[in-house]
């Protein structure tokens, strides 16, 4: 069955000052991103609803540690000093994104908070043993490029306006990720337009 799903970046300030996400809230793997996850749905509107609930959550957690969530501009230069202590100190694997052209992420000191959307088509095959029934979970295969493409063709704009790469995307076990859209995007322009798309 085709899933879909929605994830938003923020990056998170104390005052001016752009600090690492508190302990307890869900984060990127650079450590100064949070981020909101809606759950996975069956319709690209349901999922951007379901982004909506957690956005709201992330929000009030946010409150409760006395910290601010921002994410227009999606795209600013940070002190190198700054993401260098925050990769060291709280980042995870990184090195996990692709681009579909072959792009070689420029280096700058720009930090790019996202909007992710995720796509699975995840089947379930069940086999008949001899002495019980065992239920095996697949992903099919999607077609990334069509998709990819489709999506980079579409909001060109808003990926070149915050200097973003079209292109981006991380393989997930359940499919992969889109990772070019700007966190400051209308998630639900996306939903719509994946609603012709898929």
């Amino acid at each position: 069955m085709l899933r879909y799903g929605f994830e938003r970046e923020y990056f998170v300030l104390k005052g001016k000052q752009h600090v690492a996400v508190p302990k307890y809230m869900p984060e990127d793997a650079c450590g100064y991103l949070a981020e909101a996850r809606g759950l996975p749905a069956t319709t690209p509107i349901d999922a951007v609803y379901n982004l909506f609930a957690a956005e709201y959550k992330l929000q009030a957690e946010a409150k409760k540690n006395n910290v601010r969530l921002s994410c227009k501009p999606a795209t600013r230069e940070l002190p190198r000093e700054f993401t260098k202590h925050m990769l060291q100190t709280h980042g995870k694997n990184i090195a996990k994104s692709h681009n579909a052209y072959g792009y070689v992420f420029p280096d700058n000191n720009y930090s790019y908070a996202g909007l992710h959307v995720h796509f699975s088509d995840q089947r379930d095959i069940t086999h008949i043993g001899p002495a019980n029934t065992t239920q095996t979970v697949i992903a099919a295969q999607l077609d990334m490029p069509r998709i990819i493409n489709a999506l980079d063709r579409k909001f060109i704009k808003e990926i070149a306006e915050a200097k973003r790469q079209e292109g981006w995307y991380e393989l997930k076990p359940w499919g992969f990720e889109y990772r070019s859209l700007p966190a400051s995007i209308d998630a639900v322009l996306v939903a719509e337009f994946l609603c012709t798309l898929i």
